[in-house]
């Protein structure tokens, strides 16, 4: 059940890729934006978490949305994930690497 949400999340974070040409600098700027305000979102849910269910759940989701996003953007000739982290005290992130 758990890796079938995992899946589930990969597959939403990534659809907008799949839904945008990511060929633009600007296209792909964009992408990052709005991903990195969903990631933004998932670390304000992870401070908020109040067991250590709920913390284990959240760490998890802004694990995938982190991952989906360095996936993404693997092969981009603009911008590229250099590293990330998700850790306690409850927060993420993210390096890039810009290529050109």
């Amino acid at each position: 059940m758990k890796k079938a949400v995992i899946c589930a999340i990969l597959l939403a974070c990534a659809a907008p890729a799949w839904a945008q040409s990511l060929d633009t600098k600007e296209s792909t700027l964009n992408y990052v934006a709005t991903s990195l305000a969903e990631i933004d979102q998932a670390s304000k849910e992870l401070v908020a978490a109040a067991n250590q269910e709920t913390i284990a759940e959240r760490l998890r989701d802004a694990l995938a949305k982190v991952s989906a996003l360095r996936d993404t953007l693997r092969n981009n000739p603009y911008v590229q994930v250099a590293g990330f982290s998700v850790g306690l005290p409850a927060g993420v992130s993210v390096e890039f690497t810009f290529p050109e």
